[in-house]
């Protein structure tokens, strides 16, 4: 090898061992070193650091997404709540409007029974004035009845008086003897004693005396 070949081969060698020199004295003045640290070349300190800010850049977007979806899914939840909330109250809602309708319907019927049973009081209290009316009518005809049948007797026994009192007493007895007691007593009440007293006479004695017990028991 010529002089030139040597010079230039010392040059490049020269230049290798500075490039080093200057590597090592950069990588100390950025990585300081320390005692509990393990020495990493340059070359492998290069190789490694692309690989490790890929891993911090992938935990950096890693953590930063938790977020997002968290932050999404609680904005998701609380419309869900929102959601459940609003249909409750629509839920409740529709069950007041049927039971408000039930209520209704309830109070509709009760007035329709109500006015049904006024409609049969009003019914009944008219049929019990026409009965009233109506037994009111019969018992004055009764009386008015019973008052014809009474004034009847009584002129009837009017009549018997005087038709006994114009007899002879002895023919009178003869028929008071079969006449019925009631009818007897009733026509000796209208005549005077001496008149009662000469028919008396000639009566049966049982007979005589049962008769004047009653009319002597009678109130004037």
């Amino acid at each position: 090898m010529n002089s030139k070949g040597l010079k230039y081969t010392g040059c490049l060698l020269a230049g290798v061992v500075m490039v080093k020199i200057i590597l090592v004295f950069c990588f100390f003045n950025v990585y300081p070193f320390e005692p509990s640290c393990t020495f990493i070349p340059v070359a492998e300190a290069v190789e490694q650091k692309p690989d490790t800010a890929f891993e911090d850049d992938l935990n950096l977007d890693t953590e930063k997404e938790p977020e997002e979806i968290s932050t999404a899914d609680t904005g998701k939840d609380n419309w869900t709540h929102l959601g459940m909330v609003m249909e409750g109250i629509e839920r409740k809602k529709q069950a007041l409007k049927k039971e408000e309708a039930e209520i209704q319907k309830q109070r509709q019927q009760l007035e329709s029974i109500r006015q049904e049973v006024e409609q049969k009081i009003d019914a009944l209290t008219t049929v019990q004035e026409k009965l009233e009316t109506t037994l009111a009518a019969i018992e004055e005809k009764k009386d008015q009845q019973q008052l014809r049948i009474a004034q009847a007797e009584e002129a009837k026994i009017k009549q018997l008086v005087k038709v006994y009192t114009s007899m002879k007493p002895k023919t009178a007895a003869a028929l008071i003897d079969k006449m019925d007691m009631t009818i007897v007593l009733r026509m000796f009440s209208r005549m005077k004693g001496e008149q009662i007293g000469q028919i008396l006479s000639y009566v049966n004695i049982d007979r005589a005396a049962r008769i004047s017990e009653s009319l002597a028991s009678r109130k004037p």
